[in-house]
Parts: structure tokens; C-alpha cells; sequence
């Protein structure tokens, strides 16, 4: 097994099929998985300013587990705390924090024995703050590849909130949360690049004066796996959407698949965090 971790760096956006790559073999089936590079992606446009941060492969932490029942492999990443999204020297937005966790995980049983079965997932979380103007976020995961998985089935879910923050003369003015995704929507939960299998948040949340906005759903039926293609080589999540200024927005998504239907298991932050104490 392998642990490693260095520092976060700053270069280009939102990259799928990226041109770096972290490749692990799977003993189990011959088969390899691998995450991009950047690992996460993040833009924040304000007037005439678009801020980036983008978190090398480099920077997220590893392990590898060859066990061909048992084992795993999994890279993840957290954020320091308040980092500035910036374009040149002009803060547009803070990354209040983030975390974010790719992996390849054994589905164990009722007693905790693995079943001989993986799923591939994607569990992001985050908490952002909007500059002095309305500021459009794209936060995304990393693409998660894999070798390709025949009738692929998954399950994703999504929470996105926010709360209203003082203004520039230290007043509430209320709080606006506005989808931005081309679909129109605020997240989406992707395979092959760019299909989306499921996405989420087409209504506008918005507060008056102080106060906070919320939702949050399951896109797939609690626990069911649903079909999502045949095959599928690649997953992502990806939120996209405009804060009102000043304002904080808080969300989490897990996104995970199997190739076998009926083998739902969590797939979270905390079995994932979990799983690495234990190794």
C-alpha cells in the first residue's frame, strides 16, 4: 500500500480525459483505474474577473491496496482553510473548504466481509464565498477512469445550500443561489467524458434579508442502482452556479457505479476517510 502528499499549485480548468494520469492495477480482474491531472478544478468568474485554482494529482493524498477482494484504491484531497481564488492579485472568491475523495472500493456484506465486488465513486464536498460581486462557480471533481465496465449501474446524490453574509457596509441584503450548467441546472453527475447520467437543482434558491437557503435529493432511488450505460470508462461531478455577493454556499455529492446491479453500499465521505484509517 502507498500514502503520499505535496503541495497545491494553480494552472488550467475543468479538464476531462486529462493529459495526466495516476494508473493503479487491479490484481482482481486486470484492470486499472486512474484519476486526472488537474485532480480538482475550480473557477470563479466575477465582472471582469475570473479567478482559477486548480489542484495538481501531486497534491492529493494515495493509497493502494492490491487485495484482489479486499483492496482498494483511493486519492483525496482537503483544503486549507479561507484559500483565495485568484486572478493575478485580485481575490475573486475564497474556498472556504473542500473535500474531495476518488476511489475504487470493495462492497462488503452485512458482517464486513468483501463480497468480491467494487464500486468506482466520487464524494465531494464544499464551501465557498463569493467576492464583492455575484460570483459564478465551476467546482469539479476529479474524472475518475477506469477500464471499461460493461452495463454499468450507479446511484448519485446532491445538497447544495448557502447562507446570506454581510455585505460591504455590514448589512444582510438576502441570499440568491442561481443554477448555471448549460442544462440549466446546478449539478451533474457525469460518465464517458461528458453524458450526463443524472443532474439536479433546476429552481433558483433565494432568501430575503438574513437568513439560509437549502435542498438536497437523491437522483437515483435510495439505495437501488440504477442503469446509467454499457460501457463506462469515466465518472465526474461537476456543480456549476451564481452566488450573490458576499454570500457563502455549501454543498455535498456522492456519485458511485458497479457492474453489477443489486450491490448498492454507501459510498460516502465518511466510509472513505473510514477505510483509510483502517488501512
Amino acid at each position: 500500500m502507498m500514502f503520499r502528499s505535496s503541495s497545491v499549485g494553480s494552472v488550467l480548468v475543468c479538464a476531462t480525459g486529462a493529459l495526466g494520469l495516476a494508473v493503479a492495477e487491479s490484481a482482481s480482474a486486470g484492470t486499472w483505474v486512474s484519476a486526472s491531472d488537474p485532480f480538482i478544478s475550480i473557477r470563479a468568474d466575477a465582472g471582469p474577473y475570473q479567478g482559477v485554482f486548480n489542484v495538481p494529482l501531486s497534491a492529493a493524498t494515495e493509497f493502494h491496496d492490491p487485495d484482489p477482494l479486499s483492496g482498494g484504491d483511493l486519492w483525496g484531497w482537503t483544503a486549507a482553510s479561507n484559500t483565495p481564488i485568484m486572478d493575478g492579485a485580485h481575490t475573486v472568491a475564497l474556498l472556504v473548504d473542500m473535500n474531495v475523495f476518488a476511489a475504487r472500493l470493495p462492497v462488503l456484506d452485512s458482517l464486513s466481509n468483501p463480497t468480491g465486488q467494487f464500486r468506482w465513486g466520487i464524494s465531494m464536498s464544499y464551501n465557498v464565498q463569493a467576492g464583492s460581486d455575484a460570483t459564478t462557480f465551476t467546482l469539479c471533481s476529479p474524472e475518475l477512469l477506469f477500464g471499461p465496465i460493461s452495463n454499468a449501474y450507479g446511484t448519485a446524490s446532491a445538497t447544495m445550500g448557502g447562507t446570506s453574509q454581510p455585505n460591504g457596509s455590514s448589512s444582510y441584503d438576502g441570499i440568491s443561489i442561481n443554477p448555471a450548467l448549460p442544462s440549466g441546472l446546478g449539478f451533474a453527475a457525469l460518465f464517458n467524458g461528458s453524458p450526463t447520467f443524472r443532474d439536479y437543482f433546476a429552481s433558483p434558491l433565494t432568501n430575503v434579508g438574513s437568513g439560509s437557503v437549502g435542498a438536497a435529493g437523491n437522483m437515483t432511488v435510495p439505495g437501488v442502482d440504477e442503469f446509467v450505460a454499457d460501457p463506462v470508462s469515466s465518472i465526474q461531478s461537476k456543480y456549476k452556479f451564481t452566488l450573490s455577493a458576499f454570500d457563502t454556499s455549501a454543498g455535498t455529492s456522492d456519485y458511485s457505479i458497479t457492474p453489477a446491479p443489486g450491490a448498492a453500499a454507501l459510498f460516502g465521505l465518511a466510509g472513505l476517510i473510514g477505510l483509510r484509517r483502517k488501512r
